[in-house]
């Protein structure tokens, strides 16, 4: 049985630290918290969500980003990861096209925060570390209330791939 494609809106930020936001999520119960190790792989080109964990490779491409700043992201692609990073590295460059593959160390607490997904989060990299905190839903209008409530404007979004990219100054599209 193969499940369903759900496509979110998401918003993300991150920092060394979100004072008052950390306190709110200190006063709460994680739902979960994991720790994974991972190998993103990207594209000057694209955005796009690649990543191989626990034997996997998940994709996501960005499909809308609201007037607003928010995003919703599609999974296309969520299968047994026939290649490691080198070999997918090869046949990307096979292909012609540039990319990197960064591994990522994460820690990832989990939430249900006012009928949203949320997760606060370290990462680390080759590149340098940083903390994250995202909220998702499929509802837009949950993730705006949500953000606003924390205290973010939700035109100030990042994404993972984006902020990997900027770390490890890699990448022509990259945003001055």
């Amino acid at each position: 049985m193969t499940q369903a494609i759900v496509p979110r809106w998401e918003w993300r930020a991150f920092g060394d630290g979100f004072g008052a936001v950390d306190s709110r999520f200190d006063s709460l119960a994680a739902e979960a918290v994991r720790e994974s190790d991972e190998v993103y792989i990207l594209s000057p080109l694209s955005d796009a969500s690649v990543k191989l964990r626990d034997e996997l490779i998940d994709v996501k491409v960005l499909r809308e980003v609201s007037a607003d700043g928010l995003e919703r992201w599609e999974p296309v692609l969520k299968a047994p990861a026939a290649l490691s990073p080198d070999e997918l590295g090869a046949l990307t460059h096979g292909l012609g096209v540039a990319t990197l593959a960064v591994g990522v160390r994460k820690r990832r607490a989990h939430y249900l925060l006012d009928g949203c997904m949320a997760e606060r989060s370290e990462i680390r990299t080759p590149h340098g570390a940083r903390l994250t905190i995202g909220i998702e839903s499929e509802d837009p209008d949950l993730v705006r209330r949500v953000v606003t409530e924390l205290g973010f404007d939700t035109r100030r979004n990042a994404n993972l791939p984006h902020e990997l990219k900027r770390l490890a100054g890699f990448g022509a599209r990259l945003p001055a």
